[in-house]
């Protein structure tokens, strides 16, 4: 998701059939949004610091080639300074962003849910392996267009599955103003972790308990229907004991994140409301792009034991 977004789209239909999964893992570059905030920065106030993203990453790689060519006294001193350094060169990275943001507490707020969102991943310590691509663009919102073309304005796009109940309110208004954003997108992303758990084959309790397979198999009918809260609510507060440890894990995820987003949305209305012209409500979008992707990393941190996870994941 942040991917699209760090090029300036909205995906607007994120669902279970729009994940793929590459029959062999895919090495990528690490994610990082700095060239798109900075880029954000700069075109709006073309102002050019030193702090750039590529100058870091050479600094940094200037700085290990010296130490490699010095008889290296105690091996983890030196490792320690290195990795001071680097943390020194992230945060002088955006507090210099910041401050070329100047008084623009719009412009602000999105350099800080990006270092936000940056030091959540550094903590997560993700995998550069790509497991799952989100595929199919036929609905992406160009973002820098968002907000003046009329388009956008009042039409919402999505699987009705996986939509927030914001959106699914939209949809049964006659004349509706509502304009889909991240935190939509962001809970048609919880939406999709729920399918993917229910329906894996690694949830299946039949070998385990008869009661936690009916059960499973009753939240799978329940999520293709009207009924797919209360199977939420039944994931959240009533996973029988003898269930796989996956839908165990993502209850607990599930109990923390749903109200996450919740409130998310919220501060994302009222800071949407507030903001005025085109420059701000774009802000705003990746303001709570950046920092919904943000709680969910924090998120999986938190709960990186009972979710199972380890630093490849």
């Amino acid at each position: 998701m942040m991917s699209i977004g760090g090029k300036g789209y909205l995906h607007r239909d994120v669902s279970i059939g729009n994940v793929v999964r590459p029959i062999v893992p895919v090495q990528r570059r690490a994610f990082t949004s700095r060239r798109g905030v900075e880029e954000l920065v700069k075109g709006l106030h073309h102002i050019k610091h030193s702090a750039s993203s590529e100058a870091i990453e050479s600094n940094n790689e200037g700085a290990q080639g010296s130490h490699a060519d010095r008889p290296a006294k105690d091996e983890h001193d030196r490792s320690g300074a290195e990795g001071a350094k680097r943390h020194s060169d992230k945060e002088g990275f955006w507090t210099n962003l910041g401050g070329a943001a100047g008084h623009n507490p719009y412009l602000k707020n999105v350099v800080n849910a990006a270092q936000r969102l940056e030091k959540a991943l550094d903590k997560l310590g993700l995998s550069t392996e790509c497991r799952a691509l989100l595929i199919d663009g036929e609905c992406v919102g160009f973002l820098p267009e968002y907000f003046v073309d009329p388009p956008h304005a009042g039409n919402v796009f999505g699987t009705p599955e996986f939509m927030s109940e914001r959106l699914i309110a939209a949809l049964r208004k006659v004349h509706s103003t509502y304009v889909q954003n991240p935190v939509d997108d962001l809970n048609s992303f919880m939406w999709t972790t729920i399918w993917g758990t229910v329906f894996n084959p690694r949830a299946d309790a039949s070998q385990r308990s008869a009661a936690a397979q009916e059960t499973l198999e009753q939240w799978q009918k329940m999520l293709k229907t009207h009924e797919r809260l209360s199977a939420l609510s039944e994931i959240e507060d009533r996973v029988p004991p003898n269930s796989s440890s996956l839908v165990k894990g993502i209850s607990s995820l599930i109990a923390e994140w749903r109200p996450a987003l919740w409130n998310l949305g919220k501060k994302f209305g009222d800071a949407f409301e507030d903001a005025m012209g085109a420059d701000q409500k774009l802000h705003v979008f990746y303001q709570f792009a950046l920092e919904g992707v943000a709680v969910y990393a924090e998120l999986l941190h938190e709960l990186r034991d009972t979710l199972g996870l380890d630093a490849t994941q």
